[in-house]
């Protein structure tokens, strides 16, 4: 997961980049979301071997409630609590990623501790 972007360049010269916008259940608190989301998840995550194979960068992002009070109405934030980006070769590499039953069996059964899962959306860059 640490390659550098420099070095594992896809056959067309440039990496593709998803991120995954999640808000958490409504039944668990900021601090549990956040506890879990930077703790745990990552670990299962990569752990599942294709994620190893194919995510090439890995990296989490959390909302701030108290950074965000602090604005207060100056800036409209977004309403996701965390954000996955994933670095992969290629479109088919994540599409593989997404489909692998590997993955789908290890990784669901945790985000679904946490995530709201019908509120997922993802940003291409």
């Amino acid at each position: 997961m640490s390659t550098s972007a420099s070095a594992a360049e896809s056959t067309s010269g440039r990496l593709v980049r998803i991120t995954i916008l999640v808000r958490k259940l409504d039944n668990i608190s900021y601090e549990e979301f956040h506890d879990y989301w930077s703790k745990k998840h990552p670990d299962i995550w990569l752990s599942v071997p294709i994620v190893q194979e194919k995510i090439i960068k890995y990296s989490q992002f959390h909302g701030d409630n108290s950074l965000r009070a602090a604005y207060g109405s100056h800036v409209p934030f977004a309403s996701y609590d965390g954000a996955a980006e994933m670095w992969a070769a290629s479109v088919e590499d994540l599409l593989e990623l997404g489909n692998s039953q590997m993955r789908i069996e290890k990784v669901p059964n945790v985000s679904l501790q946490i995530i709201n899962i019908d509120n997922v959306e993802a940003f291409d860059s």
